[in-house]
């Protein structure tokens, strides 16, 4: 579980101080589907950010599985991501010359890939193929089977359908249900309504007035 209270963000742009994401509380249930919709700009992004501990609120409370990180050191912080988080960027970011299992191996140092965990993802019979090979829809994922191998409770996703045509989302979208209905806390930062087929809570993000 994520549980986030009264956390904002705000950056120095050189002029002036701009507001990233105004005080927001919410809260990604294991087991559930948690929705951060809004439009570009209205701190989505942000806010996934902030949950998986890559950035730091400037006020408000962080907190990962009943453990209290707002005030937790770098290292400490580092240490938990590794250990809770799972991570899919909007880009897969894959080393398109590897082979998928490569690619999956490399999130966990193993020196030989295990071609069987993509078998989660529907694509072991993709293993040993580049992924320049691959359409968008298996590279996304080859990204989430990567997100996945350090065994975290937790999956957060950022624009996870944005380049993908209507069955390749749909496919992710689905395997996304699959891995809460699992039990994993998985949050999933979009634009794209679509997500709202899937998700069990929702929380709408408005532009600050910046």
């Amino acid at each position: 579980m994520i549980e986030l209270h009264d956390v904002s963000r705000s950056y120095d742009d050189g002029s002036r101080r701009t507001t990233a994401l105004p005080a927001v509380s919410v809260t990604a249930r294991d087991g559930a589907v948690l929705w951060l919709a809004g439009a570009s700009g209205s701190g989505k992004s942000t806010l996934l950010g902030i949950a998986g501990l890559l950035l730091r609120p400037d006020s408000g409370s962080v907190r990962l599985g009943g453990t209290d990180f707002t005030r937790a050191s770098d290292a400490q912080r580092t240490a938990a991501r590794r250990r809770l988080i799972g991570f899919v960027p909007q880009q897969p970011r894959l080393f398109r010359d590897l082979t998928a299992a490569q690619n999956v191996a490399l999130a966990t140092a193993r020196a030989v890939p295990d071609p069987s965990a993509l078998s989660l993802v529907g694509l072991a019979h993709r293993a040993d193929s580049k992924v320049k090979t691959l359409s968008g829809g298996e590279q996304q994922r080859v990204a989430i089977t990567r997100a996945l191998q350090t065994g975290s409770a937790a999956l957060l996703a950022d624009e996870p359908t944005s380049a993908l045509d209507d069955d390749n989302a749909r496919s992710v979208l689905a395997l996304f249900r699959r891995l809460a209905d699992d039990g994993r806390c998985v949050v999933i930062a979009s634009h794209d309504p679509r997500v709202g087929e899937i998700a069990d809570d929702e929380l709408t993000l408005e532009a600050a007035n910046r």
